[in-house]
């Protein structure tokens, strides 16, 4: 049987991240291991703890980030992004949350819903928000899912694997074909990431109904989208209109890979570049982070180098319909670390 839950009137005044915050970013695996209980938890496919090994579970969980939510605080910090916490029970390189196989389980390896949700009240009564990862292009390959395919569309290109082009261009290049545009938004991320179908009505009820679920049940502040351009446009508008309706202040910000100003820009809500509106408040600038290394670590006497290159990116902000809403950084889980690139004292940066 099914319960239903009668709806909390505090999420409706969730209020969400914006332009004021200052977002850290955690990934829950390599933050702290604050229970070493959970360590060893066999699951189907992968059970192992080694910190010797990049690639596996080195034992991060809640309890650890929630022991440390006061240095957290300490630090200046008004809003924590962690990278996905539900359940990843694949066969290698689960730490990093990005292949889904249970949409409403965290992952015992870092602790229950139970403890996510307290995690967030405990992180609320320090003054500070937390962003969730979610992912809708895809799942896990080890998800139940590709035990026993729900309908024969659920997924895209399951017969014959098909790699994404990854041009998230196409999207306004004016000579785009419809093979382009397919290979793009259909073809899979990596072997190990099933591309979900979001034109299956189905699954399009699906993810936005999780989304919503953990919203009500959790309070968590805010969405970080993965692969925003990956999945269905349509569905995508879809999904914001349908989380926006019920919490009317929430703020989502999607990942949309591009290395120029306007083909971000053209991911804002609002955008004159864009005729078919994405609704999309929040996104995030990859340039602006390339930049930044390039400027404090790559040596250079041309006159167009170092901080002019910050310097010129910033003045294409008026091409922006929220340049207050555009989410600037210096690294994050796909890249190096900013300072171990080349690592030196601080005081050198003063």
């Amino acid at each position: 049987p099914y319960e239903l839950k009668e709806r909390n009137p505090e999420r409706l005044a969730i209020e969400s991240f914006g332009p004021s915050d200052v977002l850290y970013l955690i990934m829950p695996d390599r933050f702290a291991n604050g229970d070493p209980t959970n360590d060893q938890i066999a699951m189907r496919t992968e059970y192992k703890v080694d910190r010797n090994d990049p690639n596996a579970r080195h034992g991060g969980d809640l309890k650890g980030i929630s022991d440390r939510l006061g240095y957290l605080a300490d630090l200046g910090v008004t809003a924590i992004w962690l990278n996905p916490v539900l359940e990843n029970d694949m066969k290698g390189g689960s730490y990093h949350g990005y292949a889904t196989t249970d949409y409403y389980r965290v992952d015992p390896r870092f602790g229950s819903n139970e403890e996510y949700k307290n995690l967030i009240s405990a992180t609320h009564e320090k003054g500070m928000k937390v962003v969730m990862d979610m992912i809708f292009n895809h799942c896990g390959s080890d998800h139940p899912w590709l035990t026993e395919v729900p309908s024969p569309d659920w997924f895209n290109n399951l017969e014959e694997y098909v790699q994404t082009s990854h041009m998230k261009e196409m999207y306004f290049d004016p000579y785009a074909s419809e093979y382009d545009k397919s290979k793009m938004v259909d073809g899979w991320f990596v072997p190990t990431m099933p591309d979900l179908n979001q034109r299956n009505r189905h699954v399009a009820k699906y993810l936005i109904q999780n989304s919503i679920w953990w919203i009500e049940y959790s309070g968590v502040d805010g969405i970080r989208q993965d692969t925003y351009p990956y999945a269905d446009y349509d569905m995508m508008v879809e999904w914001i209109e349908a989380v926006e309706k019920e919490y009317p202040h929430y703020n989502i910000v999607g990942e949309a890979w591009l290395n120029n100003p306007i083909g971000t820009a053209f991911w804002q809500k609002g955008s004159p570049l864009n005729p078919n509106d994405t609704q999309l408040k929040s996104v995030m600038d990859f340039r602006f982070m390339g930049l930044s290394h390039s400027a404090f670590f790559e040596e250079t006497t041309e006159w167009n180098g170092g901080l002019h290159g910050i310097y010129d990116h910033m003045t294409y902000d008026f091409i922006y319909p929220d340049i207050y809403n555009v989410l600037r950084f210096l690294d994050n889980h796909d890249t190096d670390r900013f300072l171990k690139e080349y690592p030196q004292e601080l005081s050198g940066w003063k």
